[in-house]
């Protein structure tokens, strides 16, 4: 995870999803993927890539925030309810702390407990199973990686695009302003 999560973060400051986006929107982004995970898991499906996506998503939360994960994480006790072996209480309990984030993120109050909890259920969800955290974002990642492209005024624009080159170049001048 030490090498894992910078490149995931220098990989969003490449296209511009942390300068160029809003915490609400990053919220929308994580429920959207928290949405999928719980479709695989309901369809009894190969999670691993959407727990991936959902830790993605926080990581691109915490690093737009200037947070990392582990200050987040270190704020929460341990979760020893045998009932977190069902994947549908872990996703209920995930959905509780998910909200909270929205609610707090909305009330402008300090969101890192809920985002250690979200990363303690996703943690879960990886050990039931049998899949590391650690390799649940890698398998995300790998995919991700593939898809070329930059968030432009709220819209991501791929590399195929013929308005790519243009919206790179304004995004790296507002970049060199900002200094």
């Amino acid at each position: 995870m030490e090498v894992l999560i910078p490149t995931v973060i220098s990989w969003a400051e490449e296209r511009n999803l942390v300068r160029g986006t809003t915490i609400q929107t990053l919220a929308l982004h994580l429920t959207a993927e928290f949405g999928k995970l719980s479709e695989s898991i309901i369809a009894g499906a190969d999670c691993r890539k959407y727990i991936g996506n959902t830790l993605v998503e926080l990581i691109i939360l915490c690093q737009k925030e200037c947070l990392t994960l582990y200050e987040c994480i270190e704020l929460v006790t341990r979760i020893d309810d045998e009932r977190v072996k069902d994947p549908f209480f872990t996703l209920m309990g995930m959905s509780t702390y998910l909200g909270q984030l929205a609610s707090d993120i909305q009330q402008k109050k300090n969101i890192k407990l809920n985002i250690g909890y979200i990363c303690m259920y996703l943690t879960i969800l990886g050990k039931n199973i049998n899949s590391p955290i650690k390799e649940c974002l890698a398998i995300s990642f790998n995919d991700l990686k593939k898809k070329r492209g930059i968030l432009f005024d709220g819209h991501f624009i791929l590399e195929t695009d013929k308005h790519y080159a243009h919206a790179v170049r304004i995004i790296n001048g507002r970049k060199n302003h900002r200094g």
